[in-house]
């Protein structure tokens, strides 16, 4: 669908997730909506990490702009609420709350956390060491500052997972990696995913094994991504995702008119849709507790139970019979 100009690059950020974001990364809650120093271009990246990204597929992988927590507010509304783009004013959540996230090029992990703080279970994924200390110093901060709420409860030279605090909480986790997201994120992980970020540049030699790694979503998974994911798909393929717009969103690099950026979600396999009946329902989707579009004739619980229980690690083997998308994933690493 053609942008809109009218429409806003930006939503509204709860007050206490802005202080906790300020408090995280050391800065003003005024500040937190303007670009800061050296969030441009290949800033913050090493030899290695350039020599790594080029031995992947090219260096563009590592260049690097943020979106901004009202431009994150925004693509929330826009992910949630597909119907958001029709400007007709309509009052629409956008918590991330009881949301399983991927965050493919977390940066400094300023978006992974803020989802995190709006209740999300969030992965962040960077290839950037410089960029991923960043985000565990924050992580840590936050822990320090706010002793009572949340706290590290894993820590590695690649891994470390912040939680909020209290004896058998269940609640959301915030987890970030070193490494490239080809490798990092299992295809359970993908599999479960209820919102995808993929808003970093993706080089054309990369392109086919993106084409693979998103194509591990399944059905009712809506991605926002910097790349218009369709030109991985050759003519004669079809391209397993339904383009729900191009939204503008604050930006460090377009704070005020915001930079475009595109919005899919997974459609259903062909085998769902063989019937009219399928087609009538995908057509007409409901939405679950977790947040996911699922058929209007099947349970979020043991849609869910039966996608997720198979599993062996990772998110899998958590479930209980009466979880929802977004509770699974959040029970998986308590």
């Amino acid at each position: 669908p053609p942008r809109d100009q009218s429409l806003p690059a930006s939503g509204d950020v709860p007050r206490d997730v802005l202080e906790s974001l300020a408090q995280a990364y050391d800065e003003a809650v005024e500040s937190l909506e303007l670009p800061a120093l050296g969030l441009t271009g290949l800033s913050w990246t090493g030899m290695l990490d350039a020599a790594q990204a080029a031995w992947i597929g090219g260096t563009e992988l590592l260049r690097y702009g943020e979106l901004l927590p009202s431009g994150v507010a925004r693509a929330l509304e826009v992910l949630l609420h597909p119907g958001s783009d029709s400007g007709d004013g309509a009052d629409r959540s956008q918590s991330s709350a009881r949301q399983f996230v991927l965050e493919l090029g977390m940066g400094r992990g300023r978006l992974a956390l803020q989802l995190f703080l709006g209740g999300a279970t969030v992965i962040g994924v960077e290839l950037s060491s410089a960029r991923f200390d960043l985000a565990v110093a924050a992580l840590e901060r936050l822990a320090h500052r706010q002793p009572t709420r949340f706290e590290i409860s894993h820590r590695s030279a690649k891994v470390v997972r912040l939680c909020r605090r209290g004896k058998g909480n269940t609640g959301a986790l915030c987890e970030v990696r070193l490494g490239s997201f080809f490798d990092v994120v299992s295809a359970e992980e993908l599999s479960a995913a209820t919102l995808m970020f993929l808003h970093v540049c993706l080089p054309e030699p990369v392109w086919p094994r993106a084409k693979r790694l998103v194509a591990g979503a399944t059905a009712g998974c809506r991605i926002l991504s910097y790349e218009d994911l369709r030109k991985f798909w050759d003519a004669d393929d079809v391209c397993p995702f339904v383009h729900r717009g191009s939204p503008l969103l604050a930006s460090t690099w377009e704070r005020a008119r915001g930079h475009p950026f595109h919005c899919f979600e997974r459609a259903p396999p062909p085998s769902q849709l063989s019937s009219s009946g399928a087609q009538e329902s995908a057509a007409q989707p409901s939405m679950s507790a977790g947040g996911r579009e699922l058929p209007r004739s099947s349970d979020p619980s043991a849609a869910s139970a039966g996608r997720l229980r198979s599993g062996s690690g990772g998110v899998g083997g958590c479930l209980s019979a009466g979880s929802t998308p977004g509770d699974a994933r959040m029970q998986a690493w308590g």
